[in-house]
């Protein structure tokens, strides 16, 4: 009988763990897209859009911000504010040791505007974040970066 009990338990546990889960997402990119929603989660390079699907808290590597990924986990952009400097991103293209990492501050842009807040949310003492970034930038290689992205649910 208590093996039974015990068996039931685990199961009830392991359901109820779930329901705390929170579906991290971009907003911007629900099932159904339209070409005004897609446009609030993209990254494009040279012309090429990649659409943003996913995002994770910068609290998980120590720094203030969020790293981004499109559908194919193939590009990643990170977005740090740095304390004194604000906003820079990190563009990595590829993996493992071909990637492509590019690095874009204030001075290579012509726009770069990003807003990051806490939303009181923690999930496993990871902070959740919400907000935007809107950049326009040249790396030195000449390689062009146009970014719009809503988020929201980041953890």
């Amino acid at each position: 009988m208590e093996g039974i009990f015990f068996r039931g338990t685990t199961v009830t546990l392991l359901g109820l763990s779930c329901l705390a889960c929170v579906r991290t997402r971009l907003a911007g990119a629900p099932r159904e897209l339209t070409h005004e929603r897609l446009t609030a989660a993209t990254v494009a390079l040279d012309g090429e859009v990649h659409r943003l699907a996913t995002c994770w808290s910068g609290d998980r590597e120590y720094f203030l911000g969020v790293d981004l990924a499109d559908e194919n986990q193939g590009t990643f952009l990170r977005l740090a504010i740095d304390p004194m400097d604000g906003p820079r991103l990190r563009l990595t293209r590829g993996s493992g040791a071909s990637a492509e990492r590019l690095h874009f501050d204030a001075s290579a842009c012509r726009e770069l505007r990003a807003e990051i807040e806490p939303t009181g949310w923690r999930v496993n003492h990871v902070r959740d974040f919400k907000g935007e970034l809107k950049a326009d930038c040249t790396h030195a290689n000449g390689t062009h970066m146009v970014a719009h992205v809503a988020f929201s649910h980041c953890h």
